[in-house]
């Protein structure tokens, strides 16, 4: 939906930036831009500490991560719901979880049974993480938390998109310009088990981070396998429910646009060095901020 993207495109301007953690779970993109989109979510996450000292120390109920918000999530996903159950979508405590006493004598507040496996609320919107492929160990298997990007730990700044593990991205850094570049693309649940709005795991920079990025090594709007079930090459991209196979993106610029999934595209090529771009296609120029290609 147009003005969702436009929506988060006013939150991410400025602050798009800042996208932390090392640890195996991390505050997404999604969980800084709530204060710039008037979502007053549990104080607006203090991004400062790491996910469950911040809900312990507040004294906050994980269900608070289940609350969802109709900016993130496109009317047109249909198999959608407000908390995401993929099987791929679900975060995890690290250590015991937070040990929260109610006001009032009796069992633990809701959302801190003990469980270490969390749920949270479904967001249709990825941020572009790359353009091709994850560093050397296949195409959709990423660097281990050891290296910060797909090239090793040579590359400055890291990776060809906009969001990666700790980034901090200036817009001087997208020397092909905004207007020409890819910020955020919709995911569906169908398709890809959409995403999620204020968590990921930052483990590995491909199979984990998927949760809130994605990548042009997919098809769009690719197909759920034959029984029904989004696949890894899904879970990864970019797709929408929106009639005439249309995805919605937001650009570097603040500008939305809908791309047909039939745009030249080079989904299956392998992992390729920043400087080869003699593969590139269309939607791949469109994900990487440093093509030369404007």
């Amino acid at each position: 939906m147009l003005p969702n993207a436009f929506f988060i495109g006013n939150g991410v301007s400025p602050y798009a930036n800042i996208w932390e953690g090392e640890d195996t779970t991390a505050w997404s993109w999604g969980s800084y831009i709530l204060p710039f989109m008037e979502a007053d979510v549990a104080g607006n996450f203090d991004n400062a500490a790491a996910p469950w000292n911040y809900f312990e120390a507040n004294d906050i109920s994980l269900d608070v991560l289940e609350q969802p918000i109709s900016g993130f999530m496109c009317p047109s996903d249909y198999a959608g719901e407000d908390i995401n159950m993929g099987d791929e979508r679900d975060t995890w405590l690290t250590g015991a979880p937070p040990e929260i006493q109610p006001p009032n004598p009796g069992p633990p507040a809701p959302g801190h049974s003990g469980a270490t496996k969390v749920l949270s609320a479904r967001s249709n919107y990825v941020g572009n993480n790359t353009w091709f492929g994850w560093y050397l160990r296949g195409r959709f298997v990423g660097a281990v938390a050891g290296k910060k990007n797909q090239y090793g730990n040579t590359e400055s700044p890291s990776n060809s998109g906009i969001f990666w593990r700790g980034s901090n991205l200036k817009i001087s850094q997208i020397p092909d310009g905004l207007s020409k570049t890819i910020m955020i693309g919709e995911r569906s649940t169908a398709s890809g088990q959409a995403a999620l709005i204020y968590l990921t795991k930052a483990s590995s920079e491909a199979q984990t981070i998927e949760r809130t990025l994605g990548t042009a090594n997919a098809r769009l709007n690719t197909p759920p396998d034959s029984s029904g079930n989004a696949t890894e090459e899904g879970r990864s991209g970019y797709s929408s429910d929106h009639a005439g196979g249309v995805i919605q993106f937001l650009f570097c610029d603040g500008s939305v646009h809908q791309i047909q999934d039939s745009i030249e595209h080079a989904a299956t090529a392998q992992w390729r060095s920043r400087t080869a771009f003699l593969g590139a296609k269309a939607f791949e120029n469109l994900c990487s901020r440093q093509d030369g290609v404007q």
